[in-house]
């Protein structure tokens, strides 16, 4: 298995000389370019697809302009990447260019706008046609703000739900915006259910489960508060938060002045075998404040759990209120709390709403589906001439 490059040291393989079209036999050399590989949904998402390209026949590159728990990720799913670790932007810059010239791929597929001024950039090395997949922003927006130059590199916007298209903001911009719905891959856990939740030290007592980054805008501090309300209607609940991040010792901190211990939280940290705390848990939450159409829901609907989440980014596009679990208001903790209640309190609902969910993911958010369509994608913008001079 290839090791994680930390450098621009180690040789790579040059492309052979590249025909003017993409047939679907030939195969391609793709680079994912993506601000960091922190632990987040935009960078699983980099991960699991770069890796079915790769086991596809693709060559597949991930450049990241900051480093990341999710190297080890990728080191243990064998894919190379490049990690631009270096003390000043123009040394970031020409550590980039090293790297484009060498790889020579024919796609750079930029995820969020934060990397495409590198991935602009780069153009200039290579003929490359530029995808830019956008996954909706933070709250605080996005961090660097591409120029209109920038924006005309982009050979095709996509976007992941119809929320966050409408998000986009693409100065100039009069080509459409495609969307390609997130897909997932269905599973089951590799560890039984009993098992996992004999080692968490559960009992038979309902347990909700929240995977996210702890960044602030996934609404922690909402479910905290939803916890104790939920406890003074007497109302049993056990809640595990997976996920790991900048206000984590924040948010520790909050539960403990809310006398929430660990009968009625547990904090996990990042934790590579969701799937497994998928299965030992009964429904998932995400009380967030702004989305984009979150991975984490498609997992825990694939894993046949309600879902409790606010109504934003492209939530509501893949849970209906009542149907595949409960949309509450953002900030709004008795909402939250009632729904808790209603679902910890009734094992029926929970297993229809949950058997809804499995359906809709399985049928709508089909991650072999969605690898297809990139692919075609990028054979599409191949066979078309440059739709710019660089």
């Amino acid at each position: 298995m290839a090791p994680v490059q930390q450098s621009l040291e180690i040789p790579i393989e040059r492309n052979a000389a590249r025909p003017e079209t993409a047939p679907a036999t030939r195969t391609l050399a793709i680079v994912h370019m993506l601000s960091s590989l922190n632990v987040g949904g935009m960078e699983q998402f980099v991960l699991r697809i770069a890796k079915a390209q790769s086991v596809t026949g693709h060559r597949v590159s991930i450049v990241a302009l900051r480093d990341g728990p999710l190297a080890e990720e990728a080191r243990r799913l064998g894919l190379r990447t490049f990690v631009l670790r270096a003390p000043s932007k123009i040394m970031r810059v020409a550590g980039c260019l090293a790297c484009i010239a060498r790889v020579r791929p024919d796609i750079i597929n930029v995820h969020n706008p934060t990397s495409l001024h590198y991935a602009a950039l780069a153009r200039k090395v290579g003929k490359s046609r530029i995808v830019l997949t956008f996954h909706g922003e933070g709250k605080g927006g996005v961090a660097r703000e591409p120029t209109e130059q920038e924006w005309s590199k982009v050979d095709a916007l996509v976007a992941v739900s119809s929320a966050a298209a409408n998000q986009m903001r693409v100065p100039g911009a009069s080509r459409p915006i495609q969307v390609i719905l997130n897909g997932i891959e269905l599973s089951e856990p590799r560890v039984p259910r009993s098992t996992v939740r004999a080692n968490l030290g559960i009992g038979d007592e309902p347990v909700g489960i929240m995977v996210a980054r702890i960044d602030g805008y996934k609404g922690h501090d909402t479910l905290l508060k939803a916890l104790v309300s939920l406890r003074k209607r007497g109302g049993a609940m056990r809640m595990l938060i997976a996920g790991d991040g900048a206000q984590r010792a924040a948010m520790e901190e909050l539960a403990a002045s809310l006398n929430l211990g660990r009968d009625s939280v547990t904090f996990l940290g990042y934790r590579s075998d969701v799937r497994d705390l998928l299965g030992a848990s009964d429904l998932f939450v995400l009380p967030s404040l702004t989305e984009g159409l979150p991975l984490s829901v498609l997992e825990a609907m694939a894993a046949r759990l309600p879902v409790v989440a606010t109504p934003v980014g492209g939530i509501p596009e893949l849970v209906e209120d009542g149907r595949h679990g409960y949309l509450v208001p953002v900030g709004d903790a008795e909402a939250l709390a009632s729904a808790l209640e209603r679902l910890a309190s009734d094992a029926d609902l929970r297993k229809r709403t949950g058997e809804a969910g499995f359906a809709r993911a399985a049928s709508d958010y089909s991650f072999e589906e969605m690898t297809k369509q990139y692919l075609r994608l990028y054979r599409q913008l191949l066979e078309q001439p440059a739709r710019h001079a660089d």
